[in-house]
């Protein structure tokens, strides 16, 4: 029997709807649940006696917390892996930099502003580093810890109308897209690594444009908190995307179980 704790924000939701195809496919896998809303999420902390706790901001969140794991906090202890999910690591901040600003020593962009590339590089890797600390305050020397990020935005930001969103599909679209996406993942590897955990990154499969996933993975995405509410934003993925990523993990980490 293989324990595994999948925790994290409302992105596990994915996973959890994937559940019973999981499941079915890894009978001798049992695997404890515990998902919190993005703030809380970023709460979250390792006590001393490895349980997983949350620091409630009010009544609410606990009640939250309780009615979607059953449960305030998860222990840790006894559990063969730990993955968790739903990190951004910055992404966000790094990627406006590079959006608004061309690096002098690669092909010009047209942007308004410039920066050297040491000084961009600088600034994306002390965000990402910045942020593994944060996490490290959280999960401590727990090698047992793999990370995987929440997913990139539907490729269907990238379309006029509904959905439209001007600074992703800008990024999709960028010249440099695929240096800085290679730039991002390499660097929160490393910085994960450096600290002794794991780092799985989205599946190449559910991936369209650069820092896209496929419009497929989009629909009938389910909230996490009630499995029967559908979701209509552009960066919760499906049941099918919880399985692709399910599968990942499971190549890399139960395998050897």
């Amino acid at each position: 029997m293989t324990k595994l704790a999948i925790v994290g924000s409302s992105h596990v939701g994915a996973i959890r709807q994937a559940a019973p195809r999981v499941l079915a496919e890894y009978p001798g896998l049992q695997v404890g649940w515990f998902a919190l809303p993005g703030a809380p999420f970023r709460r979250m902390q390792v006590d001393g006696d490895g349980v997983l706790q949350f620091e409630a901001a009010n009544g609410a969140e606990k009640q939250t917390a309780r009615r979607v794991n059953g449960d305030i906090c998860l222990d840790l202890k006894g559990f063969d892996q730990v993955w968790v999910v739903g990190n951004r690591f910055e992404f966000g901040r790094i990627m406006r930099l590079f959006l608004e600003h061309d690096v002098l020593e690669w092909p010009s962009t047209g942007a308004k502003c410039t920066m050297s590339e040491a000084f961009g590089l600088r600034v994306l890797n002390t965000l990402i580093k910045r942020s593994c600390d944060r996490i490290k305050g959280r999960f401590g020397d727990d090698t047992r810890v793999v990370l995987t990020p929440g997913p990139y935005f539907s490729e269907t930001a990238l379309t006029e109308g509904v959905g439209f969103d001007k600074w992703m599909s800008a990024l999709f679209v960028h010249p440099h897209a695929a240096k800085l996406e290679a730039l991002f993942e390499a660097t929160i590897r490393d910085q994960l690594a450096a600290r002794g955990y794991g780092f799985l990154p989205q599946p190449a499969e559910t991936r369209a444009l650069r820092f896209a996933t496929k419009a497929e993975y989009l629909s009938d995405a389910r909230d996490f908190r009630d499995l029967d509410r559908k979701l209509a934003d552009l960066h919760h993925m499906n049941a099918d995307y919880g399985y692709a990523l399910f599968k990942s993990f499971a190549e890399l980490h139960l395998a050897k179980g």
